[in-house]
């Protein structure tokens, strides 16, 4: 599906101050030194000190609005799109409207949870509500906070997360700009839906006697997604990029959820793309769930891989199994 004009105004982006080291993990799990290097590719990640979800999200929000001309009274849709609630009720994206001081304005403030791929979930519905003529300036906000599920008996996953917030302004393209959604691809395959989990919820298993610690931890079964994703994923970027009517050579940045060093690496082998295309910080952030895709917007454009022109793939996957992909023109 094609969505229509819109354009990335901004990208801003919280990072906790915290650095956890491979060689920590190492040292807290009993691994021999560089298991996690050749494992997972995370030499460091971020784990938040006190920080919660809203006040990452704030920050995130305030540097993106500093990166605009835009102010937060120009914003008509907010969406936090993250798999980090605040808190159960009431919804996180009323709460961020409130600290952003826009708690009497009556703009719409929803969420939106489709794990990893939240933010490109959000990205899509932002362009539609655009491209209706609906709305003109949607900020997307996710602040992700892993590090209060990690299960430490399980090195492989433990040794990926880390913690972030961003936030994206969306708006209408102007008339001089040819900035726009030129595609979009989900597809979900609920049959590899337990592969990834956080079992204890607000239903499933609600706090009581019987609620087992673990169940509040986060469960990855590691090669198997990988070998459903290393599947199913080509063919939703493939579809994409058909649509878009665009080759891998026409791109001028390639951003992946940053799942794993193997993932990404894998993918990027699969599709051809070139090291100069691929957008990387998984060795220095982890993978920051939803924050992932926006976050390694971030530090494209900071380095310059991102420019505004280029056609931009952003593709990603998600427990459930969701796989996504979009094409951007700058």
């Amino acid at each position: 599906m094609t969505s229509g004009r819109v354009r990335i105004d901004s990208v801003g982006r919280y990072l906790p101050s915290t650095v956890v080291t491979a060689a920590e993990l190492e040292n807290r799990m009993q691994l021999p030194a560089g298991w996690i290097a050749r494992k997972t590719g995370v030499l460091e990640r971020r784990w938040v000190n006190g920080e919660s979800p809203l006040e990452m999200a704030l920050a995130a929000c305030n540097d993106a609005f500093g990166r605009s001309t835009l102010a937060p009274e120009d914003v008509d849709l907010i969406i936090y799109a993250a798999a980090t609630p605040h808190q159960i009720l009431p919804d996180s994206a009323s709460l961020l409207q409130r600290e952003l001081g826009l708690g009497a304005s009556g703009v719409k403030a929803f969420s939106v949870h489709s794990t990893c791929l939240s933010f490109i979930t959000a990205l899509d519905l932002a362009a539609m509500y655009i491209a209706a003529g609906s709305h003109h300036n949607v900020l997307i906000a996710t602040a992700e906070i892993s590090s209060i599920a990690i299960d430490f008996t399980h090195p492989e996953s433990a040794s990926l997360l880390g913690d972030m917030a961003t936030a994206v302004l969306v708006t209408e393209a102007p008339t001089y700009s040819s900035s726009s959604m030129r595609s979009y691809v989900f597809r979900t395959y609920g049959d590899h839906a337990d592969l990834c989990r956080v079992e204890a919820g607000y239903a499933k298993h609600p706090l009581m006697p019987s609620t087992k610690d673990e169940d509040y931890l986060f469960h990855m079964e590691g090669p198997e997604i990988f070998r459903a994703a290393y599947r199913l994923f080509p063919p939703v970027i493939a579809e994409a990029l058909g649509s878009a009517g665009v080759a891998i050579e026409d791109l001028g940045a390639v951003v992946p959820h940053q799942a794993s060093m193997l993932a990404v690496r894998s993918i990027q082998r699969a599709l051809g793309v070139r090291d100069d295309q691929i957008v990387m910080n998984i060795d220095r952030v982890g993978n920051c769930v939803a924050a992932s895709i926006p976050g390694a917007m971030f530090d494209g454009i900071a380095s310059g891989q991102i420019k505004r022109g280029d056609t931009v793939l952003l593709a990603g996957t998600g427990a459930g199994l969701s796989l996504a992909a979009c094409v951007l023109e700058w």
